[in-house]
């Protein structure tokens, strides 16, 4: 068996499709089928049954998924070593952004350090912070950026700190909070409790949820369309364009920010371009 099985392995698990995968290695599905057979018949198992469009992998499966997972780690170590051996600026690093600082504040670091460091190359997947966490837990990432520090007992430092905004097209009173309608955006379990702790301190009635919404960017089309409030961090600014906008204020007189964390292991700082890339992001905050 050689690294295209694992791969191939893994994605299946992954989309729970052969179709699915096929599509995300740019593969056929019946060169796919074919690979998956060869798999069952080297190892004499079944990997899994099928439901319907779903696949359910069996116990066998299962743990062949695991052994694939520890396969693809150690190939990507290897690579890495050599890298470092070979004591010159190229790589590819792997990074778990959460959507919406990949979305806003990504790019432009980014850019930034390709300008310094060309001979980097980035492979970059984004989306909810406690998903990044666990691929970072798996070693399928160098560096996390997420919404929480998630107690990570490795390398962690905050890289942004965000206030947190109620924004509205019209100018409105705290008091009449409960009784507005609200667009609620729903992307990260940690922010909605910061919000929400903050919430229940200010107001002993619960808020008048209008909609939920999973992008920041519908959330702010609502609001700027008269269909209620919100309340999100200010990197939504760029998108708060003629909307009012007033402070999250905590008891205590501090304003309720959301931080982004970047968690990492310690083996990753012996990476000279992921060591670079650290580093820039510490002075952010410096």
């Amino acid at each position: 068996m050689n690294e295209r099985d694992w791969q191939i392995l893994h994605t299946v698990f992954e989309t729970r499709s052969v179709t699915g995968a096929a599509e995300k290695l740019f593969t056929s599905q019946p060169a796919l089928s074919y690979r998956l057979k060869r798999l069952e018949e080297h190892f004499g198992v079944c990997l899994f049954e099928r439901d319907g469009r779903k696949l359910n992998f069996t116990q066998e499966g299962e743990h062949l998924v695991d052994h694939a997972r520890r396969m693809l780690r150690e190939d990507l170590r290897m690579r890495e070593e050599l890298t470092r051996m070979q004591q010159h600026p190229h790589g590819e690093i792997r990074l778990g952004v959460s959507s919406n600082y990949a979305a806003y504040r990504l790019p432009r670091l980014l850019a930034a350090f390709q300008a310094r460091h060309g001979g980097a190359s980035f492979s970059l997947v984004s989306g909810l912070s406690h998903d990044l966490f666990v691929q970072l837990q798996r070693e399928e990432i160098h560096l996390a950026l997420v919404r929480d520090s998630f107690n990570w007992k490795e390398r962690k430092f905050i890289v942004d700190e965000d206030p947190f905004y109620v924004f509205s097209r019209e100018a409105i009173d705290f008091d009449d909070l409960p009784r507005l309608p609200q667009i609620a955006l729903d992307t990260s379990t940690f922010q909605n409790r910061l919000v929400a702790d903050w919430w229940n301190a200010r107001f002993s009635e619960p808020p008048r949820i209008a909609m939920r919404v999973d992008k920041i960017e519908a959330c702010m089309a609502m609001v700027r369309h008269g269909l209620g409030y919100t309340i999100v961090s200010s990197i939504a600014l760029q998108e708060a364009d003629r909307l009012f906008r007033f402070p999250i204020v905590q008891a205590d007189g501090q304003q309720l920010t959301n931080k982004t964390w970047l968690l990492y292991r310690t083996q990753s700082e012996r990476l000279p371009l992921v060591e670079k890339l650290i580093d820039m992001l510490k002075r952010r905050m410096a």
